[in-house]
């Protein structure tokens, strides 16, 4: 019923975890040959605001587990390494600023947590994008879910007097502009 296409790489090691949540498919046309885009976060198990965002993640598996026609047989064992690894971790107090949600459609709509996530008081100015295929031809396609329209949704969640869509396009940007 739904599409699944995350994109993340976790690699446990002793001490630390790497993460990457990006564009690309885990294939050898996305890893060596596509433009591809990756976040990269060096994560350690004893740091509560690096053990949060890693426990995001371990409930991002949990839920692709329930996902999957058969359970796989690593996902437990990786689970597992890192519940051991941040066992005596502490929790984070909730007066304590975190750098990096890890959000995903299994709790929502992103846009409904991307606004959960900005602060209440911040305003959002301009939205700029890099995404090659819809930079021309298709800004506007598909009328209500184009590019414009979920860009003209983000600038919504925080918006500030004349914010501006920047596609990087060679329109002019202040036909994007907001009211």
């Amino acid at each position: 019923r739904r599409t699944f296409h995350p994109k993340v790489i976790l690699v446990l090691y002793e001490k630390e975890a790497r993460l990457a949540v990006g564009s690309g498919n885990i294939t050898k046309s996305g890893l060596e040959q596509n433009t591809e885009l990756f976040f990269v976060r060096q994560l350690s198990y004893v740091e509560p605001k690096d053990a949060a965002l890693l426990r995001d993640v371990d409930e991002f598996l949990e839920e692709s587990v329930k996902l999957a026609d058969t359970p796989g047989t690593q996902i437990k064992f990786v689970r597992d390494a890192l519940a051991s690894r941040m066992r005596s971790t502490p929790r984070l107090d909730s007066k304590q600023r975190i750098e990096f949600e890890f959000v995903s459609t299994y709790s929502g709509r992103l846009l409904d947590q991307l606004s959960g996530v900005i602060h209440e008081e911040a305003k959002i100015t301009r939205v700029g994008v890099l995404a090659p295929f819809f930079e021309q031809d298709d800004l506007a396609a598909g009328g209500e879910d184009g590019l414009d329209a979920v860009l003209a949704e983000v600038l919504k969640l925080r918006q500030s007097q004349g914010a501006i869509l920047d596609v990087g396009a060679p329109w002019d940007n202040a036909l994007l502009a907001a009211p």
